[in-house]
């Protein structure tokens, strides 16, 4: 596992990753991850949203399908495109401050890119 943990936290992504406490929240979420006995265990389960809605997505490892890449194909088919704040320990609302933040930045760049008057005219101003 530890072989497994390198090769995803300082190659793979790592290598990507500029900021020192971002390199190390990196390797806390492999730390978290990536154990021991995920790989041999039946249905290893990363996080569960048992408090509010029972139907929650399960972040979970495949039961051991022995080779059959057609069963982890259509697991990874079902995992949701949005991912719960949750996941990553974090409180439900940092998703909609991520996104206010978001919708900020997407408006103030259309404000900032919009073509100029150059006209001395008396019209409406931005």
């Amino acid at each position: 596992m530890t072989v497994l943990k390198y090769m995803i936290c300082e190659v793979l992504y790592g290598g990507r990753i500029t900021d020192d406490l971002d390199r190390e929240l990196f390797a806390t979420f492999g730390e978290e991850y990536l154990k021991d006995g995920i790989l041999n265990v039946n249905e290893y389960v990363f996080f569960v949203n048992d408090a509010k809605d029972k139907n929650a997505f399960k972040y979970k490892m495949p039961a051991n399908q022995a080779l059959e890449i057609g069963k982890y194909h259509e697991y990874v088919s079902t995992i949701p495109a949005t991912d719960s704040p949750e996941v990553f320990g974090l409180d439900g609302n940092a998703d909609l401050t991520f996104r206010m933040k978001e919708s900020v930045e997407m408006v103030t760049t259309i404000m900032e890119t919009r073509p100029k008057e150059s006209s001395g005219g008396g019209g409406k101003t931005r």
